[in-house]
């Protein structure tokens, strides 16, 4: 039996819509049009997302580093300090270390050095890239003029968003945190 589409055209009954399986090419395609732009779109906030990531864990090790330092002087009553290497490639590395005798440092037993993100730019302003706290948990190597860690990323900075992250440590001991970008 013919329904009146098909026999208005002199065509064969079609099957129903129900039993075609799968899709067609240009349905396909379409999808992957769309999955497409929609990442192209959100592929740039995706890398500024792990830029801006990378720059916070770096900055927040610093800092964490930086207290534990202050903490286990007052905690052992010994001077303790974090001292920063730069290796021959360029990436500065992280060491805890505790005073054994005057003059003699030991890194600190359990800690591993750590090493800041290559695509991260570290400026350390510290006397001799070091902070030395006391027992008392105050900076015996406090210089008015060199008492922080900046940290940057380029990428951040091309993308006008904050790219400067930057650890103040003061004479007492206390640390601040700043979150700025290049241009202020």
């Amino acid at each position: 039996m013919m329904d009146s589409a098909s026999r208005a055209v002199g065509r064969p009954p079609r099957a129903s819509s129900r039993l075609r399986p799968g899709f067609t090419l240009f349905e396909v395609i379409v999808v992957i049009g769309i999955i497409g732009i929609l990442l192209a779109a959100t592929l740039p906030n995706i890398i500024n997302s792990q830029h801006t990531r990378s720059l916070e864990s770096a900055a927040r090790l610093v800092q964490s580093n930086l207290q534990w330092a202050k903490l286990q002087a007052v905690k052992t009553k010994l001077s303790h300090r974090l001292r920063f290497e730069q290796q021959a490639d360029g990436v500065w590395i992280l060491a805890l270390e505790r005073e054994t005798a005057p003059d003699e440092w030991i890194l600190m037993p359990g800690f591993v050095k750590r090493g800041l993100p290559a695509r991260v730019n570290v400026t350390i302003e510290f006397p001799e890239d070091q902070v030395i706290y006391s027992s008392l948990g105050t900076v015996e190597n406090f210089s008015g003029l060199e008492n922080s860690v900046t940290l940057q990323s380029e990428r951040l900075r091309v993308e006008s968003q904050p790219d400067v992250r930057e650890i103040r440590v003061f004479s007492g001991g206390s640390i601040q945190y700043y979150r700025t970008s290049s241009g202020t």
